[in-house]
């Protein structure tokens, strides 16, 4: 159990600080402007890393930003060892994360099959 509860603490400090180094000291503008870390999920080893990345835009800009990040992703890696202090500093692999799309996909359906609510038809009755 304390192994799992490290394996969160090492998770938040690597989302926070690979989002930090994204927003304030990534060299590509379009990173830093559509880019958001949304997730870390680090192997029970520490050895890899899976980076959950929401990209504002289309999917063109998804795979743009992910070879984007790929390709830097040694550098960022150098620059989270030199802010995280870990015997062993996971190799990172970036993924585009999908909740949000399937959350929406999933509240259209459901507009589309459950009647309309009471509520939201603004006679501002409660």
């Amino acid at each position: 159990m304390k192994d799992s509860r490290r394996l969160r603490q090492v998770n938040r400090l690597i989302l926070q600080e690979l989002g930090t180094l994204l927003l304030y000291e990534f060299e590509d503008d379009m990173i830093r402007q559509c880019v958001t870390v949304t997730g870390v999920e680090t192997t029970a080893d520490l050895r890899y890393a899976k980076v959950f990345v929401s990209v504002r835009g289309s999917e063109p800009h998804d795979q743009m930003a992910l070879d984007i990040l790929r390709s830097s992703s040694k550098h960022l890696r150098y620059l989270l060892g030199q802010r995280i202090r870990l015997k062993y500093l996971p190799e990172l692999d970036f993924r585009v994360d999908r909740t949000q799309e399937a959350a929406d996909r999933i509240e259209s359906v459901l507009k589309e099959v459950l009647p309309p609510d009471e509520n939201e038809s603004g006679n501002g009755q409660d």
